[in-house]
């Protein structure tokens, strides 16, 4: 009894001791997220950046956060800072390193920075705060005017000069969803506002018109087309393709669309 209590004794102590050789190693293998320091010509970057659909922190200590809202869901990434790739940003989260993609660097307009990351364009918080509530109202009365002509507006930007009332006229800049921007005129009479898009309003509906109509006349057969739906905002001298299907031998083509005026005249080649 004795004899095998030892040997057992021994072959428990062996397990044990390989346990501890087999997850030692895996323990000493975590690591926290390394901070590297930010460039002088980068520190444009700091701050906290915001839009209605996210935003994005980079602090002194070199924490990063970056959250995004796309319909129903949402991304999130937390974590150090860990260098740049050009403009893009890395970020060392425990074992990996993500990159936060910008597709325009910080730019000052007015006292304001804004940034493109991720797709979303963000302002800076926190500069130019004076007269801030006055641009946002501003902001929400040209977007709600759009609105109700069916024109979906992701966001607006308007300039500090908006909040004084000397400043004559202005421009802001409205983003559509797709992420197009274009120029909104605000023109100051007295106390009142108004806006003139520097842009076409095209409905899709519309156009479909035209070009079976079209259609019909040079090729004297009938035809189904298609464009993209709802509200199309496009400048001058813009192009852009609808589709179309002959419905007699289902055949599909595309028509090439030119706006010629802001008023919404368009040409087109079948």
């Amino acid at each position: 009894m004795n004899v095998r209590a030892t040997k057992f004794g021994k072959t428990l102590a062996s397990v044990l001791l390989a346990g501890t050789f087999l997850f030692g190693p895996q323990i000493a293998c975590k690591r926290k997220p390394t901070t590297v320091a930010i460039p002088e010509d980068k520190k444009v970057y700091l701050g906290f950046w915001s839009n209605a659909d996210g935003n994005f922190t980079l602090g002194e200590d070199g924490a990063v956060s970056f959250q995004k809202k796309s319909g129903a869901s949402s991304s999130s990434i937390t974590g150090k800072f860990a260098g740049f790739d050009g403009n893009n940003i890395k970020v060392s989260i425990v074992f990996a390193t993500k990159t936060l993609t910008v597709q325009a660097p910080p730019a000052e307009v007015d006292g304001v920075s804004t940034m493109t990351l991720e797709g979303m364009t963000l302002t800076k918080k926190g500069e130019a705060s004076a007269g801030k509530d006055g641009r946002e109202r501003l902001a929400n009365s040209i977007r709600d005017t759009f609105l109700k002509k069916n024109l979906l507006v992701r966001q607006i930007t308007c300039p500090v000069a908006a909040n004084r009332a000397d400043s004559g006229d202005f421009v802001c800049v409205l983003e559509t969803p797709s992420g197009e921007k274009f120029n909104v005129n605000v023109k100051r009479n007295g106390s009142s506002l108004s806006y003139d898009l520097d842009a076409a309003t095209l409905g899709a509906d519309k156009l479909e018109k035209l070009l079976e109509s079209g259609y019909e006349k040079e090729f004297h057969r009938r035809a189904t087309a298609k464009c993209p739906a709802g509200i199309i905002l496009k400048k001058p001298g813009d192009q852009f393709t609808c589709d179309y299907t002959d419905d007699k031998s289902k055949k599909q083509y595309k028509a090439t669309i030119t706006v010629e005026d802001k008023s919404g005249k368009v040409r087109y080649k079948l």
